[in-house]
C-alpha cells in the first residue's frame, strides 16, 4: 500500500513536471493540459512522457491514431511475435540447428561433431573461424590456423576449451575490404520489387583492436555513418 501510494505521487510530480514544461513552451492552460493528456492516455494508451515527446499538444485527432505507444506496442507484440521463434532467433545455437539447410553455409557445432568429421574438415580448410553461442560474431570469433597445431585434435580442444563451440571455414573476402580488416561483416536487407532488387538497408561492422566498429549505410545519400579508419 505504501509502495503504491509512492508510486501515485511519483506519477503526479512528473505529469506537473510535463504540464509546466508544456505551459511555459507553449502557454497552453494546466487544465487544458490535464484533460488532454487522460484523454490521449484512454484514447491513445499514450502516457504523459510520450504526450511530450511526441508533441501530442500540437496534433490533430488524424495524426495522433498513426503514433504507436509502448503500451499498443506491447499488446501488438503478444500478437504478432511468436516468442518461441524469437528464442530461436537470438540463440545462435538453437538457429543453426533449425536453418542450417537453408543457409547455404557450413557452420558446426563441436558438441554434434565427431573428431573423425572435425579432422576431414580441418584437413580440407587450413583456416577455421570459430565462436561462441551466446555473443555476437564479431565480438566472440577466434581465426584458427589449423597447422600451426600438432595435429587438428589440439585445435578442437583449444576450441573447446575457450567455449567457441560455432565453427566454419573461413570466408575469403574482398581484397578492398583487407584493407580495412581482416573480417568485416556486411549485413544487407533487400526486398524484391517486381523483379528488381531493393536496397532496404546495410551495415557494416569489424574490429579495430578490441574495439567494435559499426556503421550504417544511407542507402538515399550513399553514404556509410560512423566510427572507421578510412573513408
Amino acid at each position: 500500500m505504501e509502495e503504491s501510494f509512492r508510486d501515485f505521487k511519483r506519477i503526479i510530480k512528473n505529469l506537473n513536471k510535463t504540464m509546466k514544461y508544456i505551459h511555459r513552451k507553449k502557454g497552453y492552460l494546466y487544465t487544458f493540459l490535464f484533460i488532454d493528456i487522460v484523454w490521449c492516455y484512454l484514447r491513445y494508451g499514450i502516457t504523459y512522457n510520450e504526450y511530450r515527446i511526441f508533441k501530442f499538444y500540437d496534433l490533430e485527432g488524424s495524426k495522433r491514431k498513426t503514433y504507436i505507444s509502448k503500451r499498443t506496442y506491447k499488446k501488438l507484440r503478444k500478437i504478432l511475435i511468436d516468442e518461441e521463434i524469437t528464442k530461436i532467433i537470438k540463440d545462435k545455437e538453437l538457429f543453426l540447428r533449425r536453418f542450417n539447410n537453408y543457409i547455404d553455409r557450413d557452420i558446426y557445432n563441436v558438441n554434434y561433431i565427431s573428431f573423425k568429421d572435425f579432422e576431414e574438415f580441418a584437413y580440407k580448410n587450413r583456416y577455421i573461424l570459430a565462436r561462441n553461442t551466446s555473443s555476437k560474431f564479431i565480438q566472440s570469433y577466434k581465426e584458427y590456423d589449423v597447422d600451426k597445431f600438432r595435429s587438428p585434435a589440439f585445435a578442437l580442444e583449444d576450441i573447446k576449451e575457450k567455449k567457441l563451440y560455432l565453427f566454419e571455414k573461413k570466408i575469403t573476402q574482398h581484397k578492398t575490404l583487407n584493407e580495412i580488416a581482416p573480417l568485416v561483416i556486411i549485413n544487407v536487407v533487400s526486398v524484391i520489387n517486381h523483379n528488381n532488387i531493393d536496397l532496404v538497408t546495410a551495415s557494416i561492422k569489424y574490429k579495430d583492436g578490441n574495439k567494435l566498429i559499426s556503421g550504417n549505410l544511407n542507402v538515399r545519400k550513399g553514404i556509410i555513418t560512423g566510427r572507421f579508419k578510412d573513408e
